[in-house]
């Protein structure tokens, strides 16, 4: 079986070869059924190259689901890791102790500060994080309403739609 570009070679070599004043004349047939064949063979082509992207869209999604999965159980994990120090902390206190060695480990109580936010929204601007993205569907719009937008343009692209 060919590969999409021998197929491709091979259709515009025929096109040449019909086309062209200094060859031997083909006869109507000849052309007909050539043409019908290569376009058969072009179109098996396609149909396989589709059959293929929907594949590779399954495998997708399946992956996509995966990390998601994976995403819940890293964070079931380190809930239970949490926890569990958090028990065995308050356990220690407790009895007192806050402060002891074992043969594999080392145990002492730490004091830490940490930070709470309230509400971000009551934060002054300098300590909270934003992330600049471009709103691309109001950019598209408004250029092509005509509006000039300095770091942006439109660009006019073609792609193979399959349904």
């Amino acid at each position: 079986m060919s590969n999409l570009l021998n197929i491709n070679e091979r259709y515009m070599a025929f096109l040449d070869r019909a086309t062209d004043p200094e060859s031997e004349a083909l006869d109507d047939i000849t052309i007909a059924d050539t043409l019908e064949a290569l376009d058969d063979e072009f179109e098996d082509k396609a149909d396989n190259i589709a059959l293929l992207t929907k594949q590779i869209d399954g495998n997708i999604n399946m992956l996509k689901k995966y990390k998601d999965d994976i995403d819940k159980k890293i964070k079931r994990h380190e809930n239970t890791k949490k926890s569990i120090k958090d028990w065995l902390y308050f356990n220690a206190k407790q009895v007192g102790k806050t402060k002891f060695k074992t043969n594999r480990f080392s145990y002492y109580s730490q004091k830490h500060v940490s930070v709470v936010i309230d509400k971000v929204d009551d934060l002054p601007d300098t300590f909270v994080k934003t992330e600049k993205s471009a709103n691309k569907q109001m950019i598209s719009k408004s250029l092509k309403e005509g509006t000039e937008i300095k770091g942006a343009h439109l660009v006019e692209k073609e792609s193979m739609v399959i349904r």
